[in-house]
Formats: structure tokens, sequence, C-alpha cells
């Protein structure tokens, strides 16, 4: 086997979500859920977040568990922040705002999503990124 044909081995993250707690996840990462967990399937409805991956995310509403998966360990920042929607795991509370970035220079070359970002300006809430961006 080839460095190129090894699979890509992602971490597990189990969140126990209470009563009051909920949480968004990207699709991509939802690993599994308990039954009581509550959810709600959504897509992104503007058309910088369909180009931005066609998101579909889960909203939970706890109690219970839910596991997601990342690339290497997350990292959890407080708003207000923008991150690349293809790193974008999960937030809490807030919806964010997906814009097209409309520098030129920002656009040339780019592959992966990043002439789009996700805005996220709440208080008392989190957004999960990963090291590395998820392909559909």
């Amino acid at each position: 086997m080839t460095l190129s044909t090894l699979p890509t081995i992602k971490k597990v993250q189990v969140l126990e979500l209470d009563a009051d707690d909920a949480i968004t996840i990207n699709g991509e990462n939802i690993l599994a859920f308990e039954s009581q967990v509550s959810y709600q399937i959504d897509k992104m409805d503007s058309l910088a977040g369909a180009f931005a991956g066609g998101f579909t995310n889960v909203s939970f509403e706890g109690p219970g568990y839910v596991a997601l998966t990342t690339h290497a360990d997350p990292l959890v920042m407080t708003p207000p922040v923008t991150t690349d929607p293809s790193a974008t795991v999960a937030w809490s509370g807030i919806t964010p705002d997906v814009e097209v970035n409309k520098n030129l220079s920002d656009m040339i070359g780019q592959k992966s999503g990043e002439r789009f970002q996700m805005n996220f300006t709440g208080e008392n809430d989190f957004v999960v990124v990963q090291p590395n961006e998820e392909f559909a």
C-alpha cells in the first residue's frame, strides 16, 4: 500500500447534551446519536452556502449523547469568528452568515471553499473547527 492510498483516520468526539443544550453539526461529521436526542436536518439556504459545500447540517437538542468525527483534534473558538466552511464542524446556538469573499486575489487558485466564509457572531456560543477540510 502506498501513502496515497491510506485511508483517512478521523478522531471521534463525544458530546453530552443536557436538556437545555443544542448544537448544529455539519452532516459530514456526524457519527451517531442516542435515540432520545431530538434532531432536525437543515440545508444552507443561500447560494453562497450551496457553493461552500452544499452543507446539510443537523441541529441536535438534548438530553443525550452525540458522537461526531474530526480530522485531528478540534479547535473550539468563541465568536466573533470567521471560518472556512469546509473546515467548520459544529456550532452552538448561533446561525452563521455565509459570505462570498469579494477580493479577486483571494479567489485565484482556490479550489477548496476559501472563497466563501462563515461568520459567527453570538455571545455565550462556540464554533468547532478542524485543521483539515471536508470534501464531499
